[in-house]
């Protein structure tokens, strides 16, 4: 229970089902160290912050992220989503999304 970070140096793939304490984004962050690519897929229901401004990141299948994301840029396909979790109150005034 509570928060965890996880520090990535290398590529990170998350598939399948996926446990965060209490479904909070603000008790898992991950932090990509190197630029290479993080991957959510098949039925991924993530609740977690991403940090990783050198990484893309792809998004595919009936996966879904909840939470916040930093990345180099983002692909989307499939029946996805991506949630942004406003309790979290940190990022920019403004946002976009270039699909």
């Amino acid at each position: 229970t509570g928060q965890v970070n996880v520090y990535v140096n290398g590529s990170m793939s998350i598939s399948g089902n996926f446990s965060t304490s209490n479904n909070l984004p603000a008790n898992f962050h991950i932090y990509m160290l190197s630029p290479s690519g993080i991957t959510i897929s098949g039925n991924s229901a993530l609740y977690a912050t991403i940090y990783a401004p050198n990484s893309p990141m792809t998004i595919s299948g009936n996966s879904d992220l909840y939470g916040s994301a930093i990345a180099k840029s983002l692909t989307l396909s499939g029946n996805k989503g991506l949630h942004f979790d406003e309790t979290l109150g940190v990022g920019a005034t403004s946002s976009s999304l270039v699909n």
